[in-house]
């Protein structure tokens, strides 16, 4: 029987608990036993999450057949197959981000030039930016929106969204756009990050040759057609939904 604390999976994996191991060497003798036992037992795959704190264990564990699977903060997470046919999920493949098409009741739309971009020249965009852990897409594209230019706003709808190959760190990144209103008009931006913030007439930001076939594209989108549905919903267990769905003409 392992000495490990062990939580089981629906796929007949198992997942070791343990946050610290203090003793290396009889650290050692009770994985490889607890292996041998494991596999006996039928079970398919073991992940172990060793903590920056316990680094010194990493090369047992690798000798002991694991491979590393994904970093998360100060975690690394390591896998080995006691089934060889047993397939391994691979870890979050895409960056989630939203940018937000602000708009105020004098018909302008709110934009930020950002300090540090791809191009020498400057240029007008959409505030947003990453999804952080644990946020819905609504939560997140009102943070970051309220982070860079001081703004609240309430939202609306789902304009579109953009899928992108090698964004960073070579990994794909989609994009949401949404529609939102501003309920504050007084701009506060977020010096560290933008250079100017402002708010512009919708049809001159969409006219002006300075902007991305993109941006024009989906500030007349988000201006002109009603988007797609919004629901949130959370869980009994706190785990949030959030559903888009096409709006449909009523009969």
């Amino acid at each position: 029987m392992s000495s490990f604390s062990i939580e089981k999976d629906q796929f007949g994996g198992i997942t070791i608990l343990e946050k610290t191991f203090d003793d290396t060497h009889l650290f050692e003798n009770n994985l490889k036993d607890s292996l041998t036992q494991w596999k006996k037992d039928g079970i398919t795959v073991v992940w172990i999450k060793i903590p920056q704190t316990n680094g010194d264990i990493i090369p047992i564990v690798l000798n002991l057949g694991f491979d590393f699977h994904h970093c998360n903060g100060n975690i690394l997470v390591l896998v080995k197959k006691l089934l060889m046919d047993t397939p391994i999920p691979s870890f979050a493949s895409h960056h989630i981000g939203a940018g937000g098409v602000v708009t105020n009741s004098k018909n302008e739309l709110l934009v930020v030039s950002e300090k540090y971009r791809s191009t020498k020249k400057a240029f007008f965009k959409l505030p947003g930016g990453i999804i952080q852990l644990n946020e819905t897409i609504e939560e997140g594209v009102q943070r970051e929106i309220f982070e860079e230019t001081g703004i609240n706003a309430i939202f609306e709808h789902m304009v579109c969204f953009r899928h992108q190959q090698k964004y960073r760190f070579g990994m794909p990144d989609i994009y949401f756009v949404c529609k939102l209103s501003a309920t504050s008009t007084d701009i506060s931006k977020q010096d560290s990050e933008i250079d100017e913030c402002i708010w512009i007439p919708i049809q001159k930001y969409i006219d002006s040759p300075e902007i991305s076939d993109f941006n024009r594209a989906i500030v007349q989108l988000a201006t002109t057609m009603n988007g797609w549905n919004y629901t949130k919903k959370e869980r009994d267990d706190g785990r949030k939904y959030e559903f888009f769905s096409p709006k449909f003409l009523e009969k």
